[in-house]
């Protein structure tokens, strides 16, 4: 979001000290004050543990040669033409529209540019200057902490960042724990949360072996990177010296300005953290993560651990996505202990601190007073089902049709916010594809919908298709079907949810059988298959409830 298109009006915060801004300027200095001293002040930091990072693989020379390869011109504008046209631009006011319609006449300049950044190790601090566009987490936004910091960039630097991000992430591949989901090619989200679902089957029921799960929240995660402790674990890991240059520089001479209200204030340079809207970002983190996959690994092979019920064969102790990380162990004080003290040491050397208030523990056949021991030891607060994981709603029991209501409460606060703006039957149209059926589609491929839910989700997309609202007023003056139809065959090209629900739990299902890489398919082979296959293998009374609803196991 550009400070262009901002179009919601701060008109007053309150400041650290408890007062409230009077003023325009007075919003913008909190801001200012706010972001300075979390992105613009260091901190102290403990030495990086060099057998942790050893305790993992690291870069081959191979990868090496790869990430040093000279940078053509095809790769450029490779990269600059993947820049989405409507993409905010930075502080120069260039969006990647303009460069891709001139690009005849300013390419070679262009190109010229980027390569220099790649053959002079410099590059000018002006092109790596950011404004900081702040998009409100809720609706009730009332001090600068409830702002979530977009950094918009000049498109040249963007293309830099690109072309390092793409080679990253290649050499990331063979590096990064398979219990960490996020950004790399082929990863997903929902293996873990399928696997979380089926690891919490049995934490309804009263006779079960003691077992918890640890939800970590930390503080500012992408803001509090240290810049030390990340140049050195690139360089333990194996990247090349120049490698690590490049990628350092782009991210040690940022600079900030920040967007209010239409207006810019302040400049500043950063002095740690990495940037959300830089590209190179998502895989500069999972790096960072890395060393706390490698610190709980190391943990975990202590002959005082023991791992969660059916997680000692894969050797899982935690599952992650970017940030939202979940702990794994036996329930007892003395596992639980052990992946605390793995957090705090963690903090101690990165800077990644957890926020305790928001960080919980589930636990399952545990008694009540080793409860509060647990619990007062590690300074986290018990949790209850369902807990929201990765956006959706987890539960030890089937999730009935009601806990899914909040999908329908956001469909619902959309169309609330387009009502009354005199939207053309096309305009609704476009809406609904893009932005509606987009909340639903991620739902749609974790869960198996009711008939229920998805009727209710067809009547809401019906109502506001015909008349601009969730009220129905009027008859529909197309069936919902036809709609659904290709607009080859004379429908409008809208999909139809309920076939859409089903294709994607059948992916799942051809996952299975083809064995894809990943940690979810591999524990449904150990604990379901075995030596037989996707076809073959009998429903028995303690298979999964996802071989149910999902259509998995025959």
């Amino acid at each position: 979001m550009s400070h262009r298109h901002r179009k919601s009006f701060i008109s007053a915060l309150q400041c650290s000290n408890g007062d409230l801004t009077t003023t325009i300027d007075e919003v913008g200095a909190e801001f200012i004050h706010f972001y300075q001293s979390l992105l613009g002040t260091s901190s102290a930091i403990s030495p990086i543990d060099e057998e942790v990072v050893h305790s993992g693989p690291c870069l081959d020379t191979n990868q090496s040669d790869f990430l040093l390869a000279p940078v053509t011109n095809e790769a450029i504008k490779e990269a600059l033409f993947s820049v989405g046209n409507n993409k905010a631009p930075g502080p120069d006011g260039f969006s990647s529209l303009f460069f891709k319609q001139s690009w005849d006449i300013v390419g070679a300049d262009f190109c010229a540019t980027v390569k220099d950044f790649f053959s002079s190790g410099r590059i000018l601090k002006q092109i790596n200057h950011s404004i900081i566009a702040l998009v409100p987490k809720s609706a009730n936004v009332n001090s600068a902490n409830d702002f979530r910091p977009i950094s918009c960039c000049n498109v040249v630097y963007k293309v830099i960042s690109k072309i390092l991000a793409g080679r990253l992430g290649c050499a990331l591949q063979g590096i990064i724990n398979p219990a960490q989901n996020a950004f790399l090619g082929g990863r997903s989200m929902i293996d873990n949360i399928n696997l979380t679902q089926e690891l919490l089957r049995h934490y309804g029921r009263k006779r079960t072996s003691p077992r918890c799960l640890i939800k970590v929240d930390f503080k500012k995660a992408f803001d509090s990177v240290q810049w030390p402790f990340l140049r050195a674990l690139l360089h333990l890991l194996g990247f090349p010296q120049r490698f690590v240059h490049l990628v350092m520089l782009c991210v040690e001479t940022s600079s900030y300005s920040i967007a209010v209200n239409g207006n810019l204030y302040g400049f500043f340079p950063g002095k740690y953290g990495v940037r959300q809207g830089d590209p190179l970002s998502p895989y500069l983190f999972l790096i960072y993560m890395e060393y706390f996959s490698r610190m709980l690994g190391m943990a975990s092979q202590q002959q005082a651990f023991h791992f969660h019920p059916k997680c000692a064969p894969h050797h899982i102790c935690h599952l992650a996505y970017a940030d939202d990380v979940l702990l794994l162990c036996q329930g007892d004080c003395s596992f639980v202990q052990i992946l605390v003290e793995q957090l705090h040491a963690f903090g101690r050397a990165s800077g990644l601190h957890t926020n305790a208030s928001k960080s919980f523990i589930y636990f399952s056949g545990v008694g009540d007073s080793l409860k509060q021991t647990i619990l007062q030891d590690s300074g986290f607060s018990e949790g209850s089902f369902p807990f929201k994981y990765l956006g959706v709603p987890l539960s030890p029991h089937r999730l009935l049709a009601s806990q899914l209501y909040p999908l329908l409460h956001q469909l619902e606060t959309a169309i609330q916010s387009w009502m009354g703006k005199n939207l053309s039957y096309a305009g609704r149209l476009e809406l609904i594809g893009s932005v509606l059926f987009g909340m639903v589609q991620f739902w749609l491929s974790i869960f198996p919908m009711p008939e229920s839910v998805i009727n209710q989700i067809t009547c809401i997309c019906r109502n506001f298709l015909w008349t601009g609202s969730t009220v129905r007023n009027m008859s529909a003056l197309v069936a919902w079907k036809n709609v659904c139809l290709p607009k080859a065959k004379g429908g409008l090209g809208l999909y139809d949810i309920k076939a859409r629900n089903n294709c994607f739990l059948v992916k799942q299902l051809w996952n299975i059988h083809m064995k894809a890489d990943s940690i979810w398919i591999r524990w449904v082979h150990h604990f379901y298959l075995q030596d037989t296959n996707i076809w073959t293998v009998p429903l028995q009374q303690t298979s999964s409830p996802l071989s149910e609803d999902k259509a998995f196991f025959g």
